[in-house]
């Protein structure tokens, strides 16, 4: 791989990686998953919505107690990422103000929107609030302590309305519905029931027809049931168990459940357990929890800290804090907002050069433990990326879009939509070049691609990747023409139909031919020089060798020009050795094609006619001519010529002399003749013409003859006869002879000068945290000791960072030379995160541009 495009792929690749960074649209997207939960005391500052990552990381204060988006005494949160909207139950002192507010997830302390209120203010409690992202629906538990009917379960649209009971329609009354668990797949929800030191129940509900079935009663009522939360996959539940203080009874409860019948039907066949995870020593004072399916561990609202803590589903170890808030009490509820999980196969998938698309990985898929929906998947090429690469997928029966980015090698698939359709999707994504030499002439053989997701909120990617490799290809080679050699006839073209190809490079460097099978002594393979492609031919071998680099197209043509004689007096040898195979290779200047094969048939005649003629000229000659005369006769000659078809031809004809015969000489002598004989001859003269014919089929026979005349007055021309006469016998022999020209073809050979690469630099952004602030470039800027320009232009992190042109303001430029690092000092800029883009002038003339991240600080 050339110089030049080693540092192309670099800078594609640092376009690719700041791409799927800049796809994090939401002002305050996470990285991993959010616990959001609830600390209500009564309008605190403190006191609100907070949320923290799953490893404890960046923790916020989404919704504060503070006026004028004050959250009093929350109850229940949910979100819903790809809508970008949080929910959470508010409940003022209990019985003052009951309502559904919504929120932004892309800020703190945005405006809310009441969404719902309850329909009997004074004497109801909302809770347990759950999310549907597929439907976008919210459903909520209300207690309503002065109409017991209206106990029950609820469902509400994000958007707001009326809500419509949905569990506790029927069956078992529920006396004060406190915390939820949604098993949407199943069409069930679980509640935790619990009034006034009487009911403290695990109930279930049929989505469909509302009605509640109990499932187990807490022995003891010094102990409430609070939190709950659900596995439809394994089908697994968890309780959260607190008398509402340290010490004894204060437990995590896990129980197993089977379900019969579906959709109407569903119901809960049968309650195993309940198994304790976590006891008084090691639960904390859990009022809520939540499980993260796809990584086993459990999160808890702490009374006591307040604040979250965690464990595992399997029980082990105690419980520990995640994060706290000081100086509050009263951690309420808890809601998972998990990350996506992208998964491939890891596969390696081959790319025929010019070839069809390929599919990257037919088993790829996302998954989200919490979420239905996603908002966007992007495939990157984040290495290896070469001009003319294309990712594509088809969305067909899904309202994905997909795009693609040719400065960056992302393919970004957007939604919203199910999971379900991301994962047909992401099975369909291909790869193809529109670049015949994809592989950089095997150089840059393997592209990388790595995925990333979001649920419009969280954003994820790096840990999922696949592979394709671009194998060098062999040229191509067909062939199979039959040629046709007269023995005695001059050079025949081998294959003129013969066909070359390759479909990831434009330029071959060698090829071959070879005498396979029937070579003799004697065959030759001719080729004239042309367009750099010179040949060799090898006597003893049979092997024509042409090398030089030029275009398929020059080769096919050098190629086809390909000629084949002998120099042997019989190339049939006697007639078992009528066939020549020719073996033909080519090579891309890596890989040798398959070898391909050409036939040329060698044809021999060997006629015997006999013929008697008898000719009676009358021949008036003028002075002894000085050259080649030519000689007419006027009659008819019965001949017996004799044919060789390699060798001499020797006619004898006996004249009888009673025709008149002229000598002409073929060119103009000296003199002018006058003298002129006219003659009986008693004699009979002989005529002794000599040919080479070479004999197919004919009704006529070309010769060369000489001649000579023996007769009274004797006239005896000695001159060679360069004409060819034809002689017409009575017998015709077969064969039409066949006159070979000769020319000599001088070539000129084409000098290619190659250039000398430029260096490959390597752009390296660091962060230098001294007070001048700075970026490096390097080590080796340039490896062969070259100069060259360095410009630097930057963006502020609020431009944006996929389109911006090259021209515009130069923050600064100088000239670096050899293989060390360089340093910058951006003293133009204010401190801050910036995307700078370097453009590199090589002393040749050529450029090449990059980009990367950096942190600038005064």
């Amino acid at each position: 791989m050339t110089a030049r495009s080693t540092r192309q792929t670099t800078f594609f690749i640092a376009a690719a990686l700041l791409a799927l960074a800049g796809l994090a649209a939401p002002l305050r997207a996470a990285t991993v998953g959010q616990v959001w939960y609830t600390i209500g005391q009564g309008g605190s500052p403190n006191t609100g919505l907070f949320r923290v990552g799953v490893d404890g990381s960046n923790p916020v204060l989404q919704q504060s107690g503070s006026s004028p988006t004050a959250v009093i005494f929350p109850y229940g949160v949910a979100v819903d990422p790809v809508q970008g909207k949080f929910f959470y139950a508010e409940n003022y002192d209990y019985f003052t103000s009951e309502q559904i507010r919504s929120g932004s997830m892309a800020t703190t302390n945005s405006s809310l929107t009441t969404i719902y209120n309850t329909p009997n203010p004074n004497a109801e409690v909302l809770g347990g609030l759950r999310v549907d992202t597929t439907s976008h629906n919210l459903y909520f538990a209300l207690a309503d302590y002065a109409a017991a009917t209206n106990n029950g379960v609820y469902r509400l649209a994000e958007t707001g309305g009326s809500a419509t009971k949905v569990g506790g329609t029927g069956g078992v009354a529920l006396q004060s519905p406190l915390n939820l668990a949604l098993d949407l797949p199943d069409n069930l929800v679980f509640l935790t029931d619990v009034y006034n030191g009487t009911v403290n129940n695990l109930d279930v509900c049929n989505l469909s027809t509302g009605n509640a079935v109990s499932l187990y009663s807490l022995p003891t009522l010094s102990s409430l049931l609070f939190g709950v939360d659900v596995d439809p996959v394994n089908h697994f539940l968890y309780l959260a168990v607190s008398p509402q203080a340290t010490g004894a009874g204060n437990e995590i409860l896990k129980f197993s459940f089977t379900v019969t019948g579906s959709g109407t039907t569903a119901a809960v066949g049968s309650l195993t357990g309940p198994t304790t995870l976590y006891n008084s020593t090691s639960a904390g004072e859990p009022f809520d929890v939540v499980a993260d399916l796809l990584v086993g561990t459990l999160y808890l609202a702490d009374n006591n800290l307040p604040g979250v803590t965690h464990g595992t589903v399997l029980g082990t170890g105690s419980v520990s804090a995640l994060h706290t808030v000081a100086g509050e009490v009263s951690a309420q509820n808890v809601f998972l907002e998990a990350a996506p999980v992208l998964t491939t196969s890891g596969s390696t998938v081959s790319y025929s050069g010019g070839g069809a698309a390929v599919v990257v990985d037919a088993s790829a898929s996302v998954t989200d433990s919490t979420s239905t929906e996603l908002s966007w998947v992007a495939v990157t090429m984040t290495s290896g990326y070469n001009t003319g690469d294309i990712l594509s997928a088809n969305p067909a029966g899904t309202v994905i879009t997909d795009s693609y980015n040719s400065s960056t090698g992302a393919l970004t698939l957007a939604g919203p939509d199910t999971l379900a359709h991301f994962k047909q999707v992401l099975d369909t994504v291909s790869y193809s070049s529109t670049n015949i030499n994809a592989n950089n002439s095997g150089f840059n053989p393997t592209r990388t691609l790595g995925f990333a997701a979001s649920d419009g909120f969280i954003t994820v990617g790096g840990s999922a990747s696949d592979s394709v490799t671009i194998p060098d290809t062999p040229p191509t080679l067909t062939a199979g023409g039959t040629a046709q050699y007269n023995a005695a006839g001059g050079p025949v073209v081998a294959d003129s139909s013969l066909v070359v190809t390759d479909p990831d490079n434009t330029t071959l460097a060698s090829a071959t031919v070879s005498i396979s099978s029937g070579f003799l002594s004697g065959d030759k393979l001719l080729f004239t020089n042309q367009n750099g492609i010179t040949g060799s031919y090898n006597t003893i071998t049979g092997r024509l060798g042409l090398s030089g680099t030029s275009s398929v197209a020059n080769y096919q043509t050098a190629l086809q020009s390909i000629s084949y004689t002998s120099s042997a007096s019989d190339p049939s040898k006697g007639g078992t050795d009528n066939t020549r195979i020719l073996s033909w290779t080519a090579n891309d200047g890596t890989l040798d094609s398959t070898a391909v094969t050409s036939t040329v048939d060698i044809t021999v005649f060997t006629p015997t006619p006999t013929a008697t003629a008898s000719l009676t000229p009358s021949a008036t000659a003028s002075t002894t001519p000085t050259d080649s005369p030519s000689f007419t006769p006027s009659d008819t000659p019965t001949q017996t010529p004799t044919a060789t078809p390699i060798g001499t031809s020797t006619l004898t004809a006996t004249l009888t002399p009673s025709a008149t015969a002229s000598l002409t000489p073929t060119d103009t002598p000296s003199g002018t003749p006058t003298a002129s004989a006219t003659e009986t001859p008693s004699g009979t003269p002989s005529f002794t013409p000599t040919a080479t014919p070479s004999f197919t089929s004919s009704s006529s026979m070309t010769a060369t003859p000489s001649l000579t005349v023996t007769n009274t007055p004797s006239l005896t021309p000695t001159a060679t006869v360069t004409a060819s006469p034809t002689l017409t016998a009575s017998s015709t022999p077969s064969g039409t002879p066949t006159l070979t020209a000769t020319a000599t073809i001088t070539a000129t050979p084409t000098v290619t000068d190659t250039p000398i690469p430029s260096p490959t630099p390597t752009v390296t952004p660091v962060y230098n945290a001294s007070s001048t602030g700075g970026l490096f470039l390097g080590p080796n800027v340039l490896t062969n000791g070259q100069s060259a320009q360095l410009y630097f232009r930057a963006l502020p992190q609020s431009s944006s960072w996929n389109i911006y042109a090259i021209d515009g303001e130069r923050v600064d430029h100088f000239t670096v030379t050899g293989a060390t690092g360089h340093s910058w000092n951006p003293a133009k800029l204010a401190s801050g995160l910036y995307l700078v883009r370097v453009h590199v002038v090589y002393q040749d003339g050529t450029s090449g541009d990059g980009t990367f991240k950096a942190v600038v600080l005064h």
